[in-house]
């Protein structure tokens, strides 16, 4: 199992909790990012996104021009550390039903990790295990159709068949 810190993006994007909602939606298309991390000096206060967007501007019919990203962001804002498991964060995400967890180390935000960085890296291990799979499996029919290995496995199993057993350490029949 990987360490987040081996997953997460490092470079997140921040914005500051006075600005208003449509400079957040366009920063966010800017980067191509389904969030921004709300920062009020240097203290990170919450965090917004898409959703937030839909739900609490675009579905109210606000102008985004005339309402703070503090309004609408959420929190509280729940973190994880680098050095935890993927398996940590995906128990807070389903947890906290939240889809994004900035990563912070010593109060220090370093950056954010996604629903989609763990299926990602989820599948690519998958992808990975199939892989050796169907080798193991090549390597098998390799075997299987030529006499020569075959023989030469069925030597190596009757051996180890014949010292596996107990009778034959203790010169029993």
């Amino acid at each position: 199992m990987k360490k987040i810190k081996e997953v997460m993006s490092r470079n997140v994007i921040k914005i500051e909790a006075n600005k208003h909602v449509s400079d957040a939606a366009r920063l966010m298309a800017e980067k191509g990012v389904g969030c921004v991390i709300v920062t009020s000096g240097s203290k990170t206060v919450g965090i917004i996104t898409e959703k937030d967007l839909v739900r609490k501007v675009l579905a109210k019919s606000l102008e985004m021009t005339k309402v703070s990203v503090i309004d609408v962001m959420s929190t509280p804002l729940f973190t994880i550390s680098s050095e935890q498991m993927l398996d940590q964060a995906a128990k807070l995400m389903v947890e906290y039903k939240v889809r994004r967890l900035p990563v912070v180390d010593d109060g220090i935000l370093v950056g954010i990790i996604t629903a989609n960085d763990l299926a990602r890296t989820l599948a690519n291990e998958v992808r990975g295990e199939e892989l050796t799979l169907k080798a193991i499996a090549r390597i098998g029919r390799v075997v299987e159709s030529s006499p020569i290995l075959k023989k030469g496995l069925y030597v190596k199993r009757t051996l180890e068949q014949t010292f596996q057993r107990k009778s034959f350490f203790s010169g029993g029949s």
